[in-house]
């Protein structure tokens, strides 16, 4: 990407800070030496890295404040482990730094865009992310389409599983939804359903989004 940062060295014998994951990753933006490993490059998007393996863990969170205007701008607490796999956004995985050790490969990811951890068999939402299996419908939206086809409602989606909520927004008084259970059907204040996978580089199960609990407004 352009202005990425790129940074060459002989170690990781050191620790990220600035709320920085180091993350190994496996695959940059689809391809592995160079050469796609999913389908052909037309989906530049789809294709970001948006997964990995944590390496190494900054020592605290920092948090906004007032007068301040970096650091997490919610308060949570750091549930990420080495060992763990990571999921983040599109965002971030489009700009976060490139630490290039050898043949290996690690992203500096920011802990605040993580929205998922996996640790073995155990799913972590964290800040305050819900994971929410996508809701379609079928496309009636034009009286000439005969065969319907389905379209993802981007306002609902059905609970996979729900992390610890967030205690606090900056600046906002925004709260995450409670008490919520797998299989229940919510409805979102904002349409923003978001794909957690590009289905060619699915590790996860394909079809899961996610969500912050601050967007959920009702349980159906």
């Amino acid at each position: 990407m352009s202005g990425r940062i790129e940074i060459h060295v002989s170690d990781i014998d050191w620790r990220p800070c600035n709320n920085r994951l180091l993350v190994k990753v496996d695959v940059v933006d689809g391809r592995r030496n160079g050469i796609y490993v999913g389908a052909a490059d037309w989906d530049i998007a789809g294709h970001v890295t948006r997964t990995g393996v944590v390496v190494k863990t900054p020592s605290k969170l920092f948090f906004r404040s007032k007068g301040d205007e970096w650091g997490v701008e919610w308060l949570t607490d750091l549930e990420a482990c080495v060992g763990d796999e990571a999921f983040w956004g599109i965002m971030e995985g489009s700009n976060c730094p490139i630490v290039y050790c050898g043949s290996d490969i690690y992203y500096l990811v920011d802990y605040a865009s993580i929205r998922m951890l996996k640790r073995g068999e155990e799913i972590i939402p964290v800040n305050g992310f819900v994971l929410v299996e996508k809701k379609e419908e079928v496309d009636r939206s034009s009286v000439l389409i005969v065969d319907h086809a389905k379209k993802v409602n981007k306002s609902r989606g059905v609970v996979i599983k729900s992390g610890k909520p967030n205690v606090e927004y900056y600046g906002a008084e925004q709260y995450d939804a409670q008490n919520l259970k797998e299989g229940d059907e919510v409805m979102f204040s904002i349409s923003a359903w978001t794909e957690l996978e590009d289905e060619r580089y699915a590790r996860f199960n394909k079809g899961v989004g996610y969500i912050q609990g601050r967007w959920i407004i009702a349980s159906l």
